[in-house]
Order: C-alpha cells, then structure tokens, then sequence
C-alpha cells in the first residue's frame, strides 16, 4: 500500500503500521501535505484484474451509506474521508460502528477501506489512535447533528485530493470512482470482468 502510494503520489514518511491501521505523512504532488491513516478490510487482497475497486470519498456525515454500498457492490471499496481536527475522531467513532453494530456490518469489514486525511496543521494529535469500542444501542455518532469541525471553521472540501486518494489506493487494475451515495447494480463486478474477458478473447480469435 505504501509503495503505492510513494510511486502514484510524492513523498512518505514517519511510517506507523500494524495488521489493520497504518498511519503515515504523504505530499501530494507540489507542497500539499496530508495526514493520512488507513483502517484496512478484512479482505484486503484483491490485485489487478482480480475484481473491481469502488471508489469514493466523504466526511463523516455521509458515512451510513457505505452499509448498502458494500451490500450491492460486493467488493473492495476504498472510502476517503476528510476528517480534519475533531472530526478525526468522530470518523473513527462512525467507523467502528459501521464495522461493528449493523446486522451487514460483516461487509464492511471484508470490503471497505477507510482513508482518513487532512492538512497538517488539522491533524489529530493521537500518535497511534485506536478504534473505540462502539455503543450499539446508540445512532451513529456521525449522524447525532453535532457540528463538525470542517463546517464550524467553514474550511472548503477539497474534492480532488478526496477523489484522488481514494482512486490511487486501490490495488485492482480497474477502478469505478463514483459517489458514495450512488449505489450500483447488484453483479455489476461480475458482469464487467466477464464483458472484459469476452472482448480479449475475441481480440485473441481475430488475430
């Protein structure tokens, strides 16, 4: 993942890794650095012509969607999330509920991969954060109408990092980038590989 990220997107450092979190420094293109930290799927495993990566981006307010997504896609989804100041941890509290309190809440551990950025100067100051253990019996906390901390410092979205830090993690060969509240048809994995394989093996016959 790192290596992949160091060849599509600049410079990395100050890496911090276990099984499922890594947390590392990345300059995107010219000076615009981020903070990134990835909660990996369960399913961590699809490569190149394997299957299909989704991929998509957010802030933690449009979390919820990903229980259906992954429900109808099931596949590797790879999620963005910008999650400046306090909004790190309320993604982190949404996370783990969607992992955890749902009864598709499964899907989202094989499939989904969390990346969480922001600016520097925006980073959560917790070196090396766990995912809190979830209160099920509650909403998710993304969704409670607390305010969050992008709007209450009326900071700009910045789309195209999000779109590109979804896309450029992905480890398929090919990638949907789309919106994360835009859920696709269920087999569309399935019907796409098999159109691709149809078309090379009529490109082998004609030769």
């Amino acid at each position: 993942m790192l290596k992949i990220f160091q060849e599509k997107c600049g410079k990395i450092k100050n890496v911090v890794s276990r099984s499922d979190f890594e947390i590392f420094l990345l300059t995107f293109l010219s000076a615009f650095a981020h903070f990134i930290a990835l909660v990996k799927s369960v399913n961590f495993r699809f490569f190149g012509n394997e299957s299909v990566t989704y991929s998509t981006h957010s802030d933690p307010t449009f979390l919820a969607n990903l229980i259906p997504l992954a429900e109808r896609w099931q596949g590797p989804i790879s999620v963005a999330i910008y999650a400046p100041g306090t909004d790190y941890d309320m993604t982190l509290e949404a996370i783990a509920h969607l992992r955890t309190c749902f009864q598709r809440s499964q899907l989202v551990q094989d499939f989904v991969t969390f990346h969480l950025f922001s600016e520097i100067k925006y980073a959560s100051k917790a070196a090396f954060p766990k995912l809190p253990i979830p209160y099920c019996d509650r909403e998710m906390p993304s969704i409670e109408g607390r305010e969050t901390f992008r709007k209450a410092n009326n900071l700009t979205y910045p789309i195209n990092v999000a779109r590109n830090t979804a896309r450029q993690a992905a480890n398929t060969h090919y990638v949907l980038p789309s919106d994360i509240e835009l859920y696709p048809n269920p087999g569309l994995i399935r019907s796409f590989l098999k159109m691709v394989t149809s078309f090379k093996e009529e490109a082998i016959n004609q030769r």
